[in-house]
């Protein structure tokens, strides 16, 4: 009844509530550590020699980023709770959004990167595993990938945006036979400088999933046949690049049904029947849980 009492507030107050916030982690707390959904995920970090920690600006920051080949560091957090997995049905959209800066800039394509992914049943429970771990065997999702600034030519510092569909122990791999669509990131990403990245998964129709992406004030957008619609967990690495520090912020997570378009100045008629429809909307964010 807490869902729905919130919605029906939210209708009162002409303020609409529209999409399920599933992660909303502003590192506020100090802590990686303390699992609370929506407010705090439990991060782990899977580099062997990252340093992972939160500063005082609430920022998660993986330090000791050498790009010394051990398959990528960063951190990795599930939305979900254990067990359980985010199912989109047609119509719905999945959206990461999170700030991003570094301290040292690497052209090398598969630098910075981040994704959705469905874990099978074998979730990271643990610090330092590396992302290159057999653990990762049955994961499954997509990812982008950019460059942490510098040049941008045509044998490197390319854009991706991928889907994991083999069998790989290396989380953070290029995915050879998964690359969806390319482009070129532009020149000018400085380091010490925070920007924006995004993903965001939209189940138009059973031959049709529209994936979005940006890095930088850059965008990418693919479309490609659904192979995988269930997630419980996201990815933000470095992709093995010498960048110094990699540091994360605000990183949100939200799930959006289909066809929910706000009207302006509801009537209090309208306000009640859209209140029975919102029940069944609280009801439909418990019931995708598998």
């Amino acid at each position: 009844m807490k869902t729905e009492s919130i919605i029906l507030l939210g209708l009162l107050s002409q303020t609409p509530i529209w999409a399920d916030t599933l992660l909303n982690d502003n590192f506020s707390d100090g802590s990686r550590s303390n699992r609370s959904l929506p407010n705090s995920a439990q991060w782990f970090a899977g580099g062997l020699t990252a340093n992972t920690y939160v500063t005082n600006n609430n920022a998660l920051v993986v330090s000791g980023l050498t790009g010394s080949g051990l398959g990528g560091q960063g951190a990795l957090a599930s939305f979900e709770s254990p067990g359980t997995e985010l199912n989109l049905t047609v119509g719905e959209t999945l959206t990461l959004k999170f700030n991003y800066y570094y301290t040292a800039t690497s052209s090398t394509d598969f630098g910075l990167g981040f994704g959705f992914y469905n874990s099978a049943g074998s979730p990271l429970t643990a610090d330092n595993k590396s992302f290159n771990n057999n653990l990762f065997n049955a994961w499954t999702g997509y990812s982008a990938f950019g460059i942490f600034g510098g040049a941008d030519i045509s044998s490197y510092g390319r854009f991706h945006v991928a889907q994991r569909v083999t069998t790989a122990n290396n989380l953070l791999s290029p995915f050879q036979t998964g690359i969806l669509g390319s482009t070129h990131q532009t020149d000018g990403l400085q380091a010490n400088t925070s920007y924006a990245a995004s993903l965001t998964l939209n189940y138009a129709s059973s031959t049709s999933m529209v994936l979005t992406a940006t890095i930088g004030g850059e965008s990418l957008v693919v479309t490609n046949t659904p192979t995988i619609t269930s997630f419980d967990s996201v990815a933000i690495t470095d992709g093995g690049q010498a960048v110094g520090s990699l540091g994360v912020s605000d990183v949100v997570v939200v799930a959006t049904p289909a066809n929910l378009v706000p009207v302006p100045e509801p009537s209090v008629a309208a306000l009640v029947g859209a209140g029975c429809g919102l029940l069944g909307l609280a009801r439909w964010q418990r019931n995708r849980r598998a």
